[in-house]
Formats: structure tokens, sequence, C-alpha cells
């Protein structure tokens, strides 16, 4: 049985340690920072990130539901 997960609204953050690197269809690597994600809490068998080069989003999932936002080509 799932658990009911409560609607949260988030303030929008400029964060440093999260970021894209040669995000595209050969290569997609993430960076976070360590003491920000803890590998032991979460099951080596979870997919918390999915990235949708063609629409421009990322859909990132914590212990509390997800998160979604727009990628930005930087050049």
């Amino acid at each position: 049985m799932l658990e009911e997960i409560e609607e949260t609204t988030l303030e929008e953050l400029n964060v440093e340690f999260f970021e894209f690197l040669q995000l595209n269809k050969n290569v997609i690597s993430i960076k976070l920072s360590k003491d920000i994600f803890d590998e032991e809490s979460i099951p080596s068998y979870s997919s918390l990130l999915a990235v949708s080069n063609l629409y421009g989003y990322f859909v990132a999932g914590t212990s509390k539901g997800y998160i979604i936002n727009i990628t930005f080509i930087v050049f």
C-alpha cells in the first residue's frame, strides 16, 4: 500500500550542488554534492531522475515526492 504524499509548494532556488554536464543523446552525467546526496539512504535499484532533451525538462525523485523543472541551453 502506498503512503499518501502531501502536496507541497517549494520556493525556487539557484543551487551550486547540482549541474548538468553534456546533456545529449550520447552522454548524460549529473553531478551531485556528496554532502547533499546520501547514497546509503537510497536503494541501489532506485531511478530518481528522468530527463527529456526533446521537451527540455527534468524530473527528480525525492523522499517526499518529485521536483520538475526545465533545462536551459548554456553557451
